[in-house]
């Protein structure tokens, strides 16, 4: 009979520490931590380049997607125009300058890319930072 409380009381005391350990290791800073970063890139591309455009960027995301500041990335093309695509990305930099500075114009992987971009477009593309108001998931 004491055999069958003191295994209870053990029990017990096992998942008071597993509870204590959560609770302590728990950062409410980090579960609050919302992306810093969230923009979209659209490009109007020449029809002759889509397939070379798509390679590349493709290939960039795959890599990008590797960054421990990458959060998410959505390619999109235009349902109206065949030649539109639209890059959602959201990004955990700290500003944009700072993803300038450690993303965009700082990595080896981006620079053939970015060289032959201009070429394939018929306009430049546009980048519009966005201010996140509220989020909703299911």
């Amino acid at each position: 009979m004491q055999y069958l409380k003191m295994e209870k009381i053990s029990s017990w005391v096992v998942a008071v520490m597993a509870l204590l350990t959560l609770a302590l290791s728990y950062n409410p800073a980090y579960a609050e931590e919302q992306p810093k970063l969230a923009f979209y890139v659209e490009f109007n591309l020449k029809p002759e380049y889509i397939d070379e455009w798509k390679q590349g960027a493709l290939g960039v995301i795959e890599k990008m997607s590797k960054e421990d500041t990458f959060v998410s990335a959505y390619m999109h093309r235009d349902a109206n125009d065949p030649n539109k695509f639209t890059l959602y990305e959201v990004w955990s930099e700290s500003s944009r300058e700072a993803f300038f500075e450690n993303q965009l114009n700082a990595k080896d992987y981006r620079k053939e890319y970015e060289e032959n971009l201009p070429k394939m477009l018929t306009s430049p593309r546009s980048i519009t930072f966005l201010d996140l108001l509220k989020e909703w998931h299911q």
